[in-house]
């Protein structure tokens, strides 16, 4: 998540000539949003996270587990938006099994976040506990944590009408 941050997403503002962003993103994309902001690849305006993981977490683990003994269903959702969705899942769920990749912890990174930073997820989510929260609104004091009620890791899904006014009333805040 780190080479995300730092490479593909500042070249693909630039190439899209997007000075100032709001850097808006779920679950992986969520911790690429908070790297990019922390390390100063992205000149955010300002970051929303939508279920972002700042640590690998038993959580997670468990929650990947049981998503890939549903592959085939999943496949199935994925094919709407993914030309291969069958590399993008395995790929996505390898990193995740990966023993390595089990030391991820960029919760060191969170305090150089200086911008507004609003963090959101459900009080359901079947891939992380509260501590995602809990652990970045106690290292970047300005953030704001919100969990949407009744509501599992896509939120954007599964509460739209609440994500989205979380959205325009923090941007409405920050923007003006």
């Amino acid at each position: 998540m780190y080479g995300e941050a730092e490479h593909p997403l500042p070249d693909l503002l630039d190439l899209l000539a997007i000075k100032e962003p709001v850097l808006v993103g779920h679950s992986d994309g969520g911790t690429i949003a908070l790297i990019a902001a922390a390390l100063g690849h992205v000149p955010a305006t300002a970051v929303i996270t939508i279920a972002a993981h700042i640590f690998v977490e038993q959580a997670c683990i468990n929650g990947v587990r049981e998503i890939t003994r549903r592959r085939g269903q999943i496949l199935t959702g994925m094919a709407r938006h993914h030309n291969e969705p069958a590399t993008t899942f395995d790929r996505w769920s390898n990193v995740w099994h990966d023993a390595e990749f089990a030391k991820f912890d960029m919760r060191a990174d969170l305090p150089k976040i200086k911008c507004p930073l609003l963090v959101l997820q459900g009080d359901r989510d079947e891939y992380a506990t509260a501590e995602m929260i809990h652990g970045i609104t106690s290292k970047v004091p300005h953030a704001i944590g919100r969990f949407i009620a009744d509501c599992g890791h896509i939120a954007h899904r599964e509460q739209p009408e609440l994500v989205v006014a979380e959205l325009t009333n923090f941007l409405s805040d920050v923007l003006t």
